[in-house]
């Protein structure tokens, strides 16, 4: 379980520090924000499995390097491509076009041809999403390997749109992966499925693989999502019904999971976009919205980062014209939605399938052209997104018509526990308000309180805690230790010195006559000169605490014609004696007997006398006598 401490002390502005050096970092505002990171696609284990990408004829792209960068493979087709990655190192582990597999060193693995679906060599048709791979949930090196065929195929006769599996080991064939022959070919569906297949995460340690039906004949039309967990995977999916009929289809989901778009292209009336709801928890699909789209219809549906937008290659037939759409979902309202579309300057050929990595949306063209282009700023509005036509070139001899799917991770669901402590000094305000880390319309709130509201007001201290999630796999905790500190302080003394009296503080500082004392930063101090002195304390919260003591006695002497200090008088257990020159003298008691001797200046010291009245007789360098100080021995 991960779990980040925040401390966060406030302090009463009419007890803060009059010198704020001494409290430092320590006195600082309440507040704050956790952040969470709820979008799956943003996590490290995802952008490591997702680090390469093969497409088109030997073409592909490394993102090892921070930025994409073309690469040589051995994959060939048209679309239905899908690679996957080490989650912890992304190094390459294979790829595929849902006929054949290859390993990182573009070589076929030695089982892998023969699989049935996207790309046969028996058929000339393929799908746009015909491959895609889903880890063993619980293993470190398989992976299921889903291929779909065509809906034009016929496997076996007289099926149509079929879903294989196969499962690659990745310790076979001497670490460099193989597909198991135990487990080739496993058809799971064989009821006409459209050429739409991805994979989403759930909510506990799973995935679902979602694909869409087509039926020439059938008036309803659905979504299946195969649920796929430790367990394996379970053959009777949740099927939830759309509205539209899909065949030449692409699907798409947000980055939070809980939106999908069904994109339709030609060959189909009526050509129309489908936006739906989606559960991670249950795999259930909801709440359809229809956009129409005019002509040949829309290509490659792809979510902004923060999804709100999605963007569609509108074409009027396979040589244009083409128009790059912009469409703003938040309202989930079809006529909103549509009335939302934003035209995107297209400087270049026809746009195709598209797919979002690390905030930035990359798309491939119709025609089949070596070049990748970018949106750079997909969240902006309209031409802000900062279109890049032909931003990559790459190795291969061309992009074919689509990016390949994505490699998605079960995910074990955390809690993330935040500490937030707040110390008041002296006295409670009447109300505080405490406020989640996340305070968001998509999350529930439990107070340890039993309010169910983002934020509460306290009026006791104490310690108050509350849970939120968004149902899913945001889980989050925080705990807040509401306290009052008050701290006290006086002034004791012993002879000439002064010390704090109270407790243990980290920090000092001592004032004469509202004056600091550089350097005074301890817990005592030895008076000098007469005047008003202030202590002024700082505990461990950054609470402050002053007190005072008025030093009115000192007997502060300078010898006639000579610049010499002698104090404290009376003194305690040290008697200091200042010179601008070297002095000797003698401590001597009322009957003249010599009890201390002094050379050169410095201090005597007078532990062991008793209290009473002394001579202190000194004389120069040259032994000449300067004076006699009476002294007094508390």
């Amino acid at each position: 379980m991960q779990k980040n401490t925040y401390r966060f002390l406030s302090c009463n502005v009419g007890r803060m520090v009059r010198n704020a050096a001494l409290a430092g970092a320590v006195c600082i505002a309440a507040g704050g924000v956790v952040s969470a990171q709820t979008d799956y696609n943003k996590r490290p284990e995802f952008l490591n499995a997702n680090n390469n990408w093969v497409f088109g004829q030997g073409a592909g792209l490394s993102f090892s390097s921070g930025t994409a960068q073309p690469i040589q493979t051995s994959v060939t087709g048209n679309e239905g491509y899908a690679a996957v990655s080490d989650p912890a190192t992304g190094a390459l582990l294979f790829y595929t076009n849902g006929g054949s597999v290859w390993n990182a060193s573009n070589q076929v693995m030695p089982n892998g041809t023969g699989l049935l679906g996207n790309s046969r060599r028996d058929v000339i048709y393929s799908s746009m999403q015909g491959a895609c791979i889903v880890p063993v949930v619980g293993t470190s090196d398989k992976y299921y390997l889903f291929s779909l065929t065509h809906e034009g195929d016929i496997y076996p006769a007289p099926t149509k749109g079929c879903l294989f599996y196969s499962v690659v080991d990745m310790s076979l064939d001497n670490g460099n992966g193989d597909v198991e022959t135990v487990r080739k070919n496993i058809i799971l569906d064989t009821n006409r499925l459209s050429e739409a297949m991805i994979a989403i995460p759930g909510c506990n340690n799973d995935v679902w693989l979602v694909v869409h039906t087509y039926d020439q004949s059938a008036t309803a039309h659905y979504y299946k999502a195969y649920h796929i967990t430790e367990a394996g995977i379970n053959p009777e999916p949740v099927v939830s019904q759309g509205k539209i009929k899909a065949f030449n289809s692409y699907m798409s989901v947000s980055p939070d999971r809980r939106s999908i778009v069904l994109s339709l292209a030609f060959s189909q009336t009526p050509r129309m976009k489908e936006f739906v709801k989606f559960d991670p928890a249950t795999g259930i699909i909801s709440d359809p919205v229809q956009i129409p789209s005019s002509g040949w219809g829309s290509w490659g549906g792809c979510f902004s980062p923060d999804n709100r937008k999605v963007y569609f290659l509108h074409s009027d037939g396979f040589a244009g014209p083409f128009a790059l759409l912009q469409y703003d979902i938040s309202s989930w309202d079809s006529s909103a939605i549509e009335q939302s579309v934003r035209p995107i300057t297209l400087t270049s050929g026809g746009l195709g399938m598209m797919r979002l990595y690390n905030d930035t949306i990359y798309a491939v063209e119709w025609t089949n052209t070596n070049k990748i282009h970018r949106i750079n700023q997909p969240n902006k509005s309209g031409d802000s997104c900062d279109f890049e036509p032909s931003a990559i070139t790459l190795i291969g001899t061309n992009t074919g018509a689509s990016l390949g799917t994505e490699v998605v991770l079960p995910i074990r669901p955390d809690t993330v526990v935040s500490v937030w402590d707040t110390v008041f000094c002296g006295a409670m305000p009447a109300s505080f308000t405490l406020q989640a880390g996340i305070d968001s319309s998509g999350f529930t709130y439990e107070w340890s309180t039993g309010e169910t509201t983002s934020s509460i007001d306290v009026s006791q201290p104490g310690t108050y805690s509350v849970y939120y999630t968004d149902g899913c796999l945001a889980r989050f905790t925080d705990s807040f230790e509401i306290s009052v500190s008050d701290p006290v302080v006086s002034i004791g003394v012993s002879g000439d010195t002064l010390y704090a009296v109270g407790g243990s503080f980290t920090a000092y500082q001592w004032y004469r006559n509202d004056t600091l004392l550089s350097g005074e930063t301890k817990d005592t101090i030895i008076v000098t000169l007469n005047g008003r002195h202030v202590l002024e304390v700082v505990d461990e919260f950054g609470c402050s605490a002053t007190a005072e003591y008025g030093v009115n006695n000192l007997n502060i002497s300078t010898l006639t014609g000579n610049a010499i200090r002698i104090y404290p008088n009376p003194a305690g257990d040290v008697l200091y004696i200042q010179s601008a020159e070297l002095v000797s003298g003698s401590l001597k008691d009322v009957t003249g007997r010599t009890l201390r001797s002094l050379n050169g200046s410095g201090s005597l010291n007078m532990s062991g006398l008793a209290s009473g009245i002394y001579l202190l007789e000194l004389k120069d360098r040259n032994g000449k006598m300067i004076g006699t100080e009476r002294i007094v021995k508390q």
